[in-house]
């Protein structure tokens, strides 16, 4: 199925499963302290419930340290109203905290300066060559890659990036759908690529290591795969503390949910197992996520409890392993869940 119809797919799938889903409570363990980030951003790319009111504004939901479950967006970021946010992503090397929004419609990259609350004004926006911008990572030279599921291709902004940049398709093969990126200190690229369909997935994840060892290298060489097939997978991220390449297994069928974080040793290697497993509390299906400097994961998880579905923003404090449970977890718009499918940390 097409990209676009998938995120569709996505909300509308995890609403019917709440209809029938059973009771459960989150229990999280005693909480832990010293989070790097100053700021938890969720892309939001829609909404659980179908005729909310008042209706949510979909896009970057805002969250200020220190975060617990009385956790409450200052605000959200989007570039216009009812848009869904699909990727974001604050350089971890940028002191002032920029931030960088995909969206849906228009296709493309919203910049906005670091945000104190709710904003609508971008510094600029980027839309040459996007369809469906679904994932944003930096690397170590400040430069930005871009996953486009819909046009198949991993784009390429360089550093410094302005209104005036144009973006660059890299040149990399293998990739079908590709719906998550990520990339390690040496210039490593990492994709989720979505090779099958809702009813046959057939998802790998995938290596494209740097030319030369070149962060900013415009082509990308070396393809190795895990041999990963999994469903419903939607997010990934790169741990810099462990040196793990981890994804989110979203499992979702008509009658459960369920799921779980799945952890592999990088470089990656054909065939691989993963090594981590973090388990998810019951009936409940990971979806964004990503890590901070000290290794802590910040993962959003859809939860069906009783008649209505949930969302939380789990935390698990770095360094994760197998035996890592979530200390925190910051109710991710309550009133009405939304589906984050990427999670971002800043100053």
């Amino acid at each position: 199925m097409s990209s676009r119809m998938r995120l569709c797919a996505l909300v509308a799938f995890v609403a019917t499963v709440a209809a029938s889903a059973c009771n459960g409570q989150l229990q999280p363990s005693p909480a832990k302290t010293g989070f790097g980030p100053n700021r938890l951003y969720a892309a939001v790319v829609g909404f659980i419930n179908s005729s909310p009111t008042p209706t949510p504004t979909p896009g970057a939901y805002i969250f200020a340290s220190p975060f617990s479950s009385a956790s409450t967006p200052l605000g959200v970021v989007t570039e216009t109203a009812a848009i869904p946010a699909l990727g974001i992503a604050v350089d971890p090397n940028d002191p002032t905290g920029t931030l960088y929004l995909t969206t849906l419609s228009p296709s493309g990259i919203a910049v906005f300066p670091r945000p104190a609350g709710a904003t609508s004004a971008p510094l600029f926006a980027i839309t040459s060559g996007f369809i469906e911008p679904v994932s944003e990572a930096f690397d170590a030279m400040h430069d930005l890659f871009v996953a486009d599921a819909a046009a198949n291709k991993i784009f390429e902004l360089i550093h410094p990036i302005s209104a005036s940049t144009v973006p660059t398709a890299l040149t990399i093969s293998g990739t079908t759908e590709p719906v998550c990126v990520a990339l390690d200190a040496s210039g490593n690229l990492y994709v989720l690529d979505n090779k099958g369909t809702q009813s046959a997935p057939q998802d790998s994840l995938e290596q494209f290591s740097a030319l030369s060892g070149a962060p900013a290298a415009s082509t990308m060489a070396g393809l190795t795969g895990t041999g990963f097939q999994g469903q419903g997978i939607e997010g990934c991220a790169y741990d810099s503390v462990t040196h793990m390449m981890y994804v989110a297994n979203a499992l979702v069928s008509s009658t459960t949910i369920s799921g779980a974080v799945l952890g592999y040793a990088t470089p990656l290697s054909n065939g691989a197992s993963q090594v981590t497993t973090i388990a998810v509390p019951a009936k409940n299906a990971p979806f964004g996520m990503t890590f901070d400097s000290t290794g802590t994961l910040y993962v959003d998880e859809v939860a069906a409890i009783g008649p209505a579905t949930t969302s939380v923003i789990a935390i698990y404090p770095g360094p994760v392993s197998s035996a890592s449970v979530f200390s925190t977890a910051i109710p991710d718009l309550s009133s009405n869940p939304g589906l984050s499918l990427q999670l971002a940390v800043g100053p």
